[in-house]
C-alpha cells in the first residue's frame, strides 16, 4: 500500500462505470467521486427502494430510468443478461451486505463494499470465498486507514522512530447527543434489526488497530461493555420511576403535548431535575402556578421554550428600547402571519385543532409573541388586556356548494387554496425530497410502509386514513383563525398584537416600534431592521446578530441554539439569572395570555384591579 498520505492526481483511458445499491448517505458519499471526476468514474445505475431517495439520485447521475431500480434483485436480473459496468457500489443497510456481494461478485463484478462486511462470521467468509472464486477486486470502506493521522502514524511505527510498540490506545467518543440520534432512536439501536454496536460504529477502529500492528497477529481480544446511561422508556412516568431511584441525568427536556407539561415537569422538579420545558408552560392558569410553586420549591432551574427572546432582531429592539435611541415608546405592533395552508395544517386538521385536545390557539402559537412583548416591555407593568377574534372562516357554514368530507373525492378541489391534496401530495410530486420535510412528515411516517409501497400511494393512504385529508370546513376544529390582542401598560404605553392564518407568508413575525423620538421594525427573518431617527430624519439599517456558523440548530431562525445554550450554560454555572426565559418572566407572559383569552371570551377589557391573579 502506498502510505504517502498526500494525493496525487492519476488518468484513465475510460471511466469505471458503477452500479449503486443504496442511494442513502454513504452510497450518495461514494458515488460523489463520479460528479468530482467523471473522466475516471461515471454511475449508471441506481437500486433505492425509498422512491423519493431514487429519483433524487437518478436526477443527480442522469441516470435513464430504466436503469433505476426498485431493489438489487432487479438489479441484479438486467446484469445477470448484460454486465453493463464495471462495479458495484454496495451501501444497502448492515443485514443486507452478504447476498449482493456475493451474487455480484458471481457476475464478475469488482466491488465497494460499505463497512461492515456482513453482520455474521458466517457471511464475511462467504463474501471472502466468493471474492476469491471469481477473482475480482473487493475494497471495503474502512475510510480511516486513508486518514493522514493514521497513515502517519503508521509509517512512524513501521519506521521504529518509536521503538517497540507497547501499546496503543484508540478513543472514539461517539457524541451523546450522535449516539442517541443514531444508536437509540435511530437505525442501528437494535441489535435484531441491525447488528450490535461495535460493528456498526468501530469496525472500522478495529481495523485500524489491525492497520497499525500489521506486522502481528492478534492472539487475544477481550471486551466489557453495557447498556448503562441510554434507556428507553414508553412514558415519563416509567422514566420518572427509574429516577426516583437513581438521579441518572442533570435536567430533563419536557416536549410532551401541551396538556401533558405540569404533571411531568412538577414531579422531576421534586427530584431535583433542572427543566428546558417546552412552551406553552401549561393549559390552565393553575398549573402554571403549580409549576411555579414547585420550582421555586425545589430551588431548580426552569427555562421555558420563548426562542423568540433569543431572535437577534427581538435582542437589537430591546436594546435600542433601553438605550433611549426611539425616545419613550409610545407602542409597539406585532404580526404573526401563521400562513394560510399552515394554520389548515395545524390548527383545522392537526395536533391544535381542538381547544378541548389541546388548547387555545393563543396560547398554542402566540405565548412566545405575547412574550416578546412582556420581554420588550420589561421595565413596565402591564395594567389592561382586551382581545377580539373568532373562528371566522373554517367552518361548515363556509363549505363550497358540491364539497366532499375529505379532499380526494372532491370535485371543487382544484379550485380550493387549503387542498390536502395540492399540499401534501402534488407538491411531493414535484420534489419527492419533500415527502421527508414538513408538513408531509407530520401527516405519517412513511418509514412505516413497506418498501416496495409507492411514495404516492404511501401519502394516499395516510390522506386516505388520517385527518390530514379531511375537508377544512368538516373538521372539529374550534379555534380562533384571526385573533387581536391589546396591551395597555402603567407608563401610558400600548402594544397590539395580531394573529391571523390567512396570510402567503408563514410565521415571518414583522414588529414596529413608535417611540417619541424614532422609529425602528422590520422582519424577524431579515438580516437587518430599519431604523429612523426623527431628529436627523436618516433611515439607518441595523445589521443582527448571526447564528454561529456550523450550527444544526437553525429552527425558528436560529433561536433554537441560543435557548438551549444559555440553558446549559446556566446549569453548568448554577446561575438561574443566565436564563431569559425562566421562571418569573415565563409566568408572567403565560397569565398575560390567560388574560388576553378571558377578555376575548367575556367580551371585557380584563384589568390589574378586576383579576389581580393574571397580573405580575
Amino acid at each position: 500500500m502506498d502510505l504517502v498520505p498526500k494525493w496525487k492526481d492519476w488518468s484513465a483511458e475510460k471511466p469505471i462505470t458503477a452500479i449503486v445499491l443504496g442511494a442513502g448517505q454513504r452510497g450518495k458519499v461514494h458515488s460523489t467521486y463520479a460528479l468530482e471526476f467523471p473522466d475516471k468514474f461515471k454511475v449508471v445505475a441506481v437500486a433505492e427502494p425509498r422512491k423519493a431517495s431514487r429519483i433524487h439520485f437518478q436526477a443527480l447521475h442522469n441516470i435513464p430510468d430504466h436503469r433505476a431500480y426498485k431493489s438489487w434483485r432487479e438489479c441484479l436480473q438486467d446484469a445477470t443478461q448484460d454486465k453493463f459496468a464495471d462495479v458495484v457500489i454496495i451501501a444497502t443497510p448492515d443485514q443486507e451486505h452478504a447476498q449482493p456481494a456475493i451474487a455480484f461478485a458471481s457476475l464478475k463484478f469488482h466491488i465497494l463494499l460499505e463497512k461492515p462486511m456482513a453482520t455474521t462470521v458466517e457471511d464475511c467468509w462467504a463474501i471472502h470465498d466468493a471474492v476469491k472464486k471469481n477473482d475480482v477486486i473487493l475494497a471495503v470502506c474502512h475510510v480511516l486507514r486513508h486518514a493522514p493521522a493514521a497513515v502517519t502514524l503508521r509509517r512512524f511505527a513501521d519506521a521504529g522512530k518509536l521503538g517497540e510498540i507497547s501499546n496503543i490506545q484508540l478513543l472514539e467518543p461517539v457524541g451523546h447527543w450522535h449516539f442517541a440520534h443514531s444508536f437509540v432512536r435511530g437505525n442501528w439501536r437494535n441489535e435484531a434489526s441491525s447488528t450490535f454496536a461495535l460493528l456498526a460504529k468501530c469496525c472500522h477502529d478495529v481495523d485500524l488497530i489491525a492497520f497499525w500492528k500489521h506486522a502481528n497477529k492478534c492472539t487475544k481480544v477481550s471486551s466489557f461493555g453495557n447498556l448503562q446511561h441510554f434507556n428507553a422508556y414508553k412514558s415519563w412516568r416509567e422514566c420518572l420511576q427509574d429516577a426516583t431511584r437513581d438521579k441518572f441525568a442533570d435536567v430533563v427536556i419536557i416536549a410532551t403535548p401541551d396538556q401533558e407539561h405540569a404533571q411531568p415537569a412538577i414531579a422531576f422538579a421534586s427530584l431535583k431535575f433542572h427543566i428546558l420545558l417546552e412552551k406553552p408552560m401549561a393549559t390552565t392558569v393553575e398549573d402554571c402556578w403549580a409549576i411555579h410553586d414547585a420550582v421555586k420549591k425545589n430551588d431548580v432551574i426552569l427555562a421555558v421554550c420563548h426562542v423568540l427572546r433569543h431572535a437577534p432582531a427581538a435582542v437589537t429592539l430591546r436594546r435600542f428600547a433601553d438605550a433611549g435611541k426611539l425616545g419613550d415608546i409610545s407602542n409597539i405592533q406585532l404580526l404573526e402571519p401563521v400562513g394560510h395552508w399552515h394554520f389548515a395544517h395545524s390548527f383545522v386538521r392537526g395536533n391544535w385543532r381542538n381547544e378541548a385536545s389541546s388548547t387555545f390557539a393563543l396560547l398554542a402559537k402566540c405565548c412566545h409573541d405575547v412574550d416578546l412583548i412582556a420581554f420588550w416591555k420589561h421595565a413596565n407593568k402591564c395594567t389592561k388586556v382586551s382581545s377580539f377574534g373568532n373562528l371566522q372562516h373554517f367552518k361548515n357554514k363556509n363549505k363550497p356548494a358540491g364539497a366532499s368530507a375529505t379532499c380526494l373525492t372532491c370535485s371543487v378541489e382544484n379550485t380550493c387554496p387549503y387542498s390536502a391534496k395540492k399540499l401534501y401530495l402534488d407538491s411531493v410530486e414535484k420534489d419527492p425530497s419533500l415527502a421527508e420535510h414538513w408538513p408531509v412528515s407530520v401527516i405519517c411516517n412513511l418509514e412505516d410502509f413497506d418498501k416496495s409501497v409507492d411514495l404516492k400511494q404511501g401519502i394516499l393512504k395516510c390522506l386516505e386514513d388520517g385527518p390530514y385529508g379531511r375537508c377544512v370546513y368538516d373538521c372539529d376544529n374550534d379555534v380562533c383563525d384571526n385573533q387581536v390582542v391589546n396591551f395597555e401598560f402603567d407608563d401610558g404605553s400600548t402594544a397590539s398584537l395580531t394573529m391571523i392564518a390567512f396570510s402567503e407568508a408563514v410565521c415571518e413575525r414583522r414588529t414596529t416600534f413608535f417611540g417619541t423620538h424614532g422609529e425602528m421594525g422590520g422582519k424577524f427573518d431579515q438580516d437587518s431592521l430599519e431604523y429612523l431617527d426623527f431628529v436627523t430624519n436618516k433611515t439607518e439599517l441595523i445589521p443582527l446578530e448571526k447564528v454561529p456558523v456550523g450550527t444544526k440548530m437553525k429552527g425558528h431562525g436560529g433561536t433554537d441554539f441560543f435557548l438551549v445554550d444559555s440553558f446549559v450554560r446556566a446549569v453548568s454555572k448554577q446561575d438561574p439569572s443566565l436564563v431569559s426565559t425562566g421562571l418569573e418572566e415565563s409566568l408572567k407572559s403565560h397569565l398575560l395570555t390567560f388574560a388576553a383569552e378571558l377578555s376575548r371570551k367575556e367580551g371585557r377589557v380584563v384589568t390589574a384591579e378586576t383579576d389581580p391573579k393574571l397580573f405580575l
